[in-house]
C-alpha cells in the first residue's frame, strides 16, 4: 500500500491561486522544505505519493520569491509531475496518461467523479480499465474513446479518497456513468487543536481527542454537547434535564474538586468562551442551569468543524489555572477561496411524551390502602379522601350508604398523571450557511432558527442566530480575521412551584384532571389543609391550571466580536494579537397569576398575617422582573517559532500573554399585585400594617460582580526525526480573587511521545501501521469561589440597625491564606494502528492528585467559630482509558465500522475535615449528600444498612459492625456472622457505613456504521455502571401524608401485626421514624445502564440527478434519539441520577440537507 504524507496538514482556511505569491526559505531547498514553506504562506495541505519523489531531493529554483504556480510548475518538470488545487489541498500527481480528446469527438465511455459527502467534483482522479488510465479534469470529467464489447473492472482512485471499483458491459453502445468517491483520512496525519496552537497527531505528547463533522454532523442534535455523549473514554456526558436548551453535565477524568466547579472550560476558535451571566433567579424558565447562557448553546451544531476534548496536563497545562477539569476545544467553520457553496439544513423532530415505569398503587389499589390505614389509626388528621369520607360517616357527617358510594366512586377513577401533565412536543431546526472567496478574501455566514416545544405544558424554547467570519490576506505576511456572532434565545415554561413530575408521580389516581362539564377539577388531598380563615379549604390546586397559569420568560442576547491578526515575521516566526469582546444581555420575568394557586401560597402578604394566609380577594397574582448584563473580554499577544534543521531537528515554541476581564450587573424587581390583561403593577392597601412587618428587601435587589485575570506562558516541543518528542510549558497566572500573597502561581509540564512504528526494526511486523508511547507529568489549576480572603457582609433587611447604623445580617470571616487549587496530573498513553489502519486503538492510563481544595477545617473555639473555610483537603483521581475503532468489512460499496470506549475512574480523598466513619454526624434521610470522609471516593453515599423487619414489632432493622467498650459485638446475632440492632428503639451512629457511590465510576459507550452506496445505517450506545442513586419508591414510615400521596404499590404490604414477614416497616404515630429519618440502602437503587442513544438512516441523492434540480447535493437522513434504556433502576431515567426534574423524550426526527 502506497503511504501518502501531509506536508503540514489542516491549517488556515485560506486557499491559494495560480498568482499567489511566495517566498522561499532559500533557492536550494529539500521536497519538504518547500512544501512546508508554502504550507506557512498560504495555508493549504500538500499531498504526494513518496514512490513519486523523495522529501529530502534538493530542488534549485532561480529565485527564492515568485509565483505560487511558476515554483509548482518548475518542480513537475523536475519528475514528469502536475499538480491541482481542490478544497484548500494542492495534489502532486503524474501527467495524465491519456489526455483529453476533443469534445466533438464520439466516446465510449463519458463520466464524471465527485465527493461522495459534499457532492463537488474530484479532479485529477486516475479512472483505468483494462490497460488504460485517464485521469479527471477540473470539473470532475473523463473519457475513454474506445473500448472493445467485454466486461471490465472500473477503479478509480484519488489521493484523499477510497478506491472506488465497478464491473461495467461494454456493448458498443455510449456509456455515461457517475462515480461517488467516500473521503478517508487513513493515511492523513491528524492534527489537534489545542486553542493555543495546531500540533500534528505525531508530535502531540498529551491525551486528545478530536470530533469531525462526520462524528455529529445531521444526527439531530442541537447542542454541541449533546454530540459528546458516549463518544470519548475519560469524558462523562449525562442529561441531567431534559428541558429544551439545558446543559449535560460534563466530567473529564472524574471529580476534581469537593464544593468547586467541576466543569471543563471551553474554547472556541483558540479564546475562551466569554460572558457568564449571574443567575437571575427565575425557577422554571431560568436559563442559567442551561447550555444557552454559557455561550456553548450560542454555536449552531452546522457550524462545527471540530472539537477536541484535551484530557491530561501535557494537552491542558498551556491553560494553566482553568485546566484542572479538562478543556474541550472547538473549530468552527471559515470560508474558503473558490467557487461560492450555499447549504441548507433544515429538520423537524416529534418528542414522546415520558410513560412512568414506576409501580405505583392504582385507584382501587389506594382506595383499599387508604381503609386499611383508616382501620388501624382511627380518628387520626389525614388528608386523603377516602379517610375523610370514613372519619366523616364515623362521626356522623355524612351517611354511610353516601360516603361509601363516594368512596366507591373513587375506586372507578384511575388516572394516568403522566398522560394529563405530559404531551407530545416538537421541534424544528433550521439552518443556512454560505461559503466563498478568492484569493485574497474568504467569507463564511450562516443563519439559524430553532424552536422547541417541550413535552410539558407551557415550555417553548427558541434559538436564533447569525454570524459572518472573514478572513483576508493584504500580503504574503499580514493577515487578519474578523468574526462577528450574535445569539438570542427566548425561554417560556410555568413557574408553578410545584414540580410536574412529581405531581404526576405521587398525585392520587382517584383525583380528576377535569370535571364533568369540563371545568378545571380541583386536587384537595395533595393540598388538603383548610383554611383558617373561610370555610372549605386552603387552596383550590389544579396541576394543569397552575402550569397554565403562571409563566416565566426569559430572553437572552448575546453579540460577540473577534479579531485576530497574523504577521509572518520570518519564515520561522509569526506574531499573533487576537483578542474577543462579548456583550451579553439576559431579561426575564415571572408571572403568578391573580387566583392561582401559586400565587396564593407565594403571596408576599402571607408574613403580615399570623395565619400565613391572605384572603382571596387579595390574591391579586405578581410579577418579579430581572435582568443582568455581561461585558467581557480575552486579549493575547503571542508569538510562534517553527523550525527545521537537516530535515530531522524539528522545533515549535510558542510565547505569549493574555488579560481578560469579565464584569456583571443584576436587578430585580418585585411588584405584591400583577394585572396581566392591562399589565398594571400595583401594591395591596396596607393601611395599619407596621413597616416593622415588611419585608421590602424583598422587593428589589442588585448584584455586581468582576473577575480578572492576567498570564503568562510559554511552551516548546522537539521533534527529532519524526520518532522522538519532548514537549514542556510554563504558565502564570494571577487573578483578582486570590489573596495578595497567593495570587499568582506558577503551572508547568513536561511531557514526551515515542513514536516506535517508524523505526527501521518495526518494519519487520507489517501488520503494525502505527505505534506511538507518550508521558506527561505536570500542574493544572482552579479556583473554588466559595471562600474569600476579605469579609463577606451581607444585608437582607433594612430594619437591622444600631445607633442609626445599618447592621449586616451575617458577617462572614476572612481567609486571607486563600489560595488556589493544584492538581498533579500524571499520564501515560499507547497509540496504536494495526492491518494497514483497519484497527485504530488508545490506551491511557492516569494518576491525578488534586490538592489545596476548600473544605473545612477546625479552629479553636475562642476565635469565634469552630471551623474555617481553608484549603486543606486533598483527593487522587486515577483510572484506565480504552478506546479502539476498526473497519470490519470493506468490499465494494458495503463498509461495516464499529467504535467501542470505555473508562474506569477512582476516586478517593488523601486529606480532609472527617478522618473516620466515627467522626461523620447521623446521615438524614435528604435528598443531596455532601459530607466528605478521608480514604473514600468525593461521591459516596453513608448511611445505614437495612437488614428487614422485625417481624415481633414492624420495626426497621439495620446491621451494625462495631463493639461495645468491653469489645463486644454490639447487637444481635442473625446466625450468618452479621449483627443488627432495632433502628427505632437501639439506635446507635455506630451502624453508619459507607453504603456506595453516587457518580458512576465506570462509563463508556460503542456504535457501529454499516453503509452501502449512498445508504448509511449508524447507531450508537452509551453506558454507565457502579453507582448508586436514590430510589423514587421509598417508605414512608408513618401514617403521616400516607394517604396525602399516592405511593409504590409494595407499601400494601406494610408490617400491620405481630408475625407478618415484609421488607415494609410499619406505620407508626412517632414523629420521627427510622425509616422516614434516616438513609437506609434499601431506599438507594443500582444505576447502572445501557442507553441506545441514537440511531441514523440517511441518504445522498445522486449528484447526477441533483443536478437536474439545481443542487449540489442532497441528503435525507432519519434519526431517533433515547430509544430505550436498559437499567435495573425503578425510577424514570437513570440518566438524571434520580433527580426529579424534566424528562429526557424519545425523539423523532426527519433532516433534509441540500447543497448548491
Amino acid at each position: 500500500m502506497k503511504r501518502l504524507y501531509l506536508a503540514l496538514s489542516v491549517g488556515l482556511a485560506c486557499s491559494v491561486a495560480h498568482a499567489q505569491q511566495v517566498k522561499l526559505s532559500k533557492s536550494e531547498i529539500t521536497v519538504s522544505q518547500f512544501f512546508k514553506d508554502i504550507k506557512k504562506q498560504t495555508g493549504m495541505n500538500v499531498l504526494w505519493q513518496s514512490e513519486q519523489m523523495n522529501e529530502n531531493q534538493l530542488l534549485q529554483f532561480k529565485n527564492a520569491s515568485g509565483d505560487l504556480a511558476v515554483f509548482l510548475k518548475q518542480l513537475g518538470a523536475s519528475a514528469n509531475l502536475g499538480y491541482s488545487i481542490n478544497n484548500n489541498t494542492i495534489v502532486i500527481h503524474p501527467h495524465d496518461v491519456v489526455k483529453t480528446e476533443p469534445k466533438q469527438e464520439r466516446y465510449a465511455l463519458v463520466g464524471i467523479i465527485r465527493d461522495r459527502d459534499s457532492g463537488l467534483p474530484l479532479d485529477k482522479a486516475s479512472v483505468t480499465i483494462g490497460k488504460e488510465t485517464v485521469t479527471s479534469d477540473e470539473r470532475g470529467r473523463f473519457q475513454f474513446k474506445s473500448l472493445k464489447h467485454g466486461t471490465y473492472d472500473l477503479l478509480a482512485k484519488h489521493i484523499a479518497m477510497k478506491p472506488y471499483v465497478k464491473s461495467i458491459s461494454y456493448t458498443g453502445n455510449p456509456l455515461d456513468m457517475s462515480i461517488d468517491m467516500e473521503g478517508t483520512n487513513q493515511y492523513i496525519d491528524e492534527v489537534v487543536m489545542t486553542g493555543y496552537q495546531s500540533v500534528k497527531r505525531e508530535n502531540m505528547s498529551g491525551a486528545a481527542v478530536t470530533l469531525t463533522e462526520k462524528d455529529f454532523a445531521e444526527k439531530g442534535f442541537t447542542s454541541m454537547d449533546q454530540a459528546l455523549k458516549g463518544t470519548v473514554a475519560g469524558l462523562s456526558a449525562m442529561n441531567i434535564s431534559g428541558k429544551p436548551g439545558a446543559a449535560a453535565q460534563l466530567r473529564i477524568r472524574g471529580l476534581n474538586s469537593l464544593t468547586g466547579d467541576m466543569n471543563p472550560i471551553w474554547i472556541v476558535d483558540g479564546m475562551p468562551m466569554q460572558g457568564d451571566m449571574p443567575n437571575l433567579g427565575l425557577g422554571g424558565a431560568d436559563l442559567q442551569n442551561s447550555i444557552a447562557t454559557s455561550g456553548i448553546g450560542n454555536i449552531p451544531i452546522d457550524d462545527i468543524e471540530s472539537i477536541t476534548i484535551l484530557k491530561d496536563a501535557a494537552a491542558t497545562a498551556i491553560y494553566g489555572s482553568r485546566a484542572a477539569n479538562g478543556v474541550i476545544v472547538v473549530k468552527t467553520k471559515r470560508g474558503r477561496s473558490g467557487s461560492s457553496y450555499l447549504n441548507v439544513s433544515s429538520s423537524i423532530s416529534i418528542d414522546e411524551a415520558p410513560k412512568s415505569k414506576l409501580h405505583m398503587m392504582t385507584g382501587a389499589q389506594k382506595v383499599d390502602f387508604e381503609i386499611g390505614l383508616y382501620n388501624d389509626f382511627p380518628h387520626l388528621k389525614n388528608d386523603g379522601r377516602v379517610f375523610r369520607y370514613l372519619d366523616a360517616i364515623e362521626r356522623g357527617k355524612m351517611t354511610s350508604e353516601e360516603g361509601m358510594a363516594r368512596i366507591e366512586e373513587l375506586r372507578q377513577i384511575n388516572t394516568n398523571w403522566y398522560d394529563e401533565v405530559f404531551r407530545t412536543g416538537f421541534t424544528q431546526n433550521n439552518s443556512v450557511s454560505l461559503s466563498s472567496g478568492t484569493e485574497k478574501t474568504q467569507f463564511y455566514t450562516s443563519l439559524n432558527y430553532l424552536t422547541q416545544q417541550g413535552v410539558l405544558e407551557n415550555n417553548v424554547y427558541k434559538r436564533y442566530g447569525a454570524s459572518i467570519k472573514i478572513t483576508h490576506d493584504f500580503n504574503s505576511k499580514l493577515r487578519v480575521f474578523f468574526d462577528l456572532i450574535n445569539a438570542n434565545k427566548n425561554d417560556r415554561s410555568t413557574a408553578s412551584i410545584v414540580d410536574p413530575l412529581k405531581y404526576a408521580t405521587f398525585a392520587n389516581p382517584y383525583e380528576r384532571p377535569y370535571n364533568a362539564d369540563g371545568s378545571y377539577a380541583y386536587d384537595y388531598s395533595y393540598f388538603p389543609d383548610l383554611s383558617v380563615i373561610k370555610e372549605g379549604y386552603r387552596y383550590d390546586f389544579n396541576m394543569l391550571e397552575d402550569m397554565r397559569n403562571n409563566t416565566s420568560h426569559s430572553k437572552y442576547n448575546s453579540t460577540q466580536a473577534n479579531v485576530k491578526l497574523e504577521y509572518r515575521m520570518l519564515d520561522y516566526l509569526t506574531f499573533y494579537t487576537q483578542g474577543t469582546y462579548a456583550v451579553n444581555n439576559n431579561v426575564g420575568d415571572r408571572i403568578y397569576a391573580a387566583g392561582s394557586y401559586t400565587s396564593k401560597a407565594e403571596a408576599w402578604l402571607n408574613s403580615l398575617y399570623q395565619e400565613k394566609e391572605i384572603m382571596d380577594y387579595l390574591n391579586n397574582g405578581s410579577l418579579r422582573e430581572n435582568s443582568a448584563r455581561s461585558l467581557a473580554y480575552t486579549w493575547r499577544n503571542q508569538f510562534d517559532f517553527a523550525k527545521t534543521w537537516n530535515q530531522k531537528h524539528f522545533v515549535t515554541a510558542a510565547l505569549g500573554q493574555e488579560i481578560s476581564d469579565d464584569r456583571s450587573n443584576s436587578f430585580h424587581y418585585y411588584s405584591p399585585e400583577f394585572d396581566e390583561q392591562y399589565g398594571l403593577v400595583g401594591f395591596p392597601d396596607l393601611q395599619g400594617v407596621g413597616v416593622d412587618k415588611l419585608r421590602l428587601i424583598s422587593l428589589f435587589g442588585r448584584n455586581e460582580q468582576q473577575k480578572r485575570s492576567a498570564s503568562f506562558y510559554g511552551t516548546a516541543t522537539y521533534t527529532y526525526d519524526r520518532k522522538y518528542v519532548l514537549s514542556g510549558s510554563y504558565r502564570m497566572d494571577g487573578v483578582d480573587i486570590i489573596g495578595t500573597n497567593n495570587r499568582f502561581t506558577p503551572l508547568w509540564n513536561a511531557s514526551f511521545r515515542y513514536n516506535m512504528s517508524r523505526e527501521d526494526f518495526m518494519k519487520r511486523f507489517g501488520f503494525i501501521s502505527s505505534l506511538s508511547f507518550r508521558g506527561s507529568y505536570g500542574f493544572t489549576g482552579s479556583i473554588d469561589r466559595n471562600a474569600y480572603p476579605f469579609i463577606v457582609l451581607k444585608n437582607n433587611s433594612t430594619s437591622y440597625r444600631y445607633e442609626g447604623e445599618k447592621v449586616p445580617n451575617s458577617i462572614t470571616p476572612a481567609n486571607p491564606a486563600i489560595k488556589w487549587q493544584r492538581k498533579q496530573d500524571r499520564s501515560l498513553g499507547m497509540e496504536f494502528a494495526l492491518f494497514d489502519h483497519r484497527i485504530n486503538g488508545e490506551i491511557n492510563y492516569y494518576n491525578n492528585v488534586t490538592s489545596d481544595l476548600l473544605d473545612n477545617m477546625q479552629v479553636a473555639i475562642s476565635t469565634g467559630r469552630d471551623y474555617v473555610r481553608a484549603n486543606v483537603a486533598s483527593l487522587r483521581n486515577s483510572g484506565w482509558e480504552f478506546s479502539v475503532n476498526s473497519v470490519n468489512i470493506e468490499r465494494g460499496k458495503f463498509r461495516w465500522s464499529t467504535n467501542f470506549n470505555l473508562a474506569i475512574n477512582k476516586n478517593k480523598i488523601i486529606d480532609t475535615y472527617y478522618k473516620s466513619l466515627k467522626d461523620l454526624p447521623i446521615m438524614p434521610n435528604n435528598e443531596v449528600q455532601k459530607t466528605f470522609l478521608q480514604g473514600y471516593s468525593a461521591s459516596s453515599w453513608y448511611g445505614y444498612q437495612f437488614a428487614g423487619v422485625d417481624p415481633a414489632t414492624g420495626n426497621a432493622l439495620g446491621y451494625i459492625d462495631a463493639n461495645d467498650a468491653a469489645g463486644n459485638p454490639i447487637g444481635h446475632p442473625d446466625g450468618k456472622g452479621n449483627y443488627y440492632i432495632d433502628m427505632d428503639t437501639e439506635f446507635t451512629n455506630s451502624a453508619l457505613q459507607y453504603l456506595g457511590l453516587s457518580y458512576p465510576p465506570t462509563s463508556g459507550g460503542f456504535g457501529t456504521s454499516f453503509s452501502y452506496g449512498r445508504l448509511s445505517l449508524s447507531t450508537h450506545f452509551t453506558f454507565m455502571s457502579g453507582h448508586l442513586i436514590r430510589s423514587f419508591a421509598s417508605n414512608m414510615g408513618t401514617p403521616f401524608g400516607a394517604a396525602r400521596y399516592n405511593l409504590p404499590a409494595d407499601e400494601q404490604f406494610r408490617w400491620r401485626q405481630v408475625g407478618d414477614m415484609t421488607h415494609v416497616p410499619s406505620y407508626n404515630l412517632r414523629s420521627k421514624s427510622a425509616v422516614s429519618s434516616y438513609l437506609f440502602s434499601s431506599k438507594l437503587e443500582k444505576g447502572a445502564y445501557l442507553k441506545m442513544n441514537n440511531i441514523s438512516l440517511s441518504y445522498a441523492v445522486d449528484p447526477k440527478l441533483a443536478a437536474r434540480i439545481g443542487m449540489r447535493s442532497l441528503k435525507f437522513v432519519g434519526n431517533i434519539q433515547n430509544i430505550f434504556t436498559a437499567t435495573k433502576y425503578r425510577g424514570i431515567d437513570p440518566e438524571t441520577m434520580g433527580a426529579f426534574g424534566y424528562p429526557s423524550a424519545k425523539q423523532f426526527n426527519l433532516n433534509i440537507n441540500v447543497g448548491f
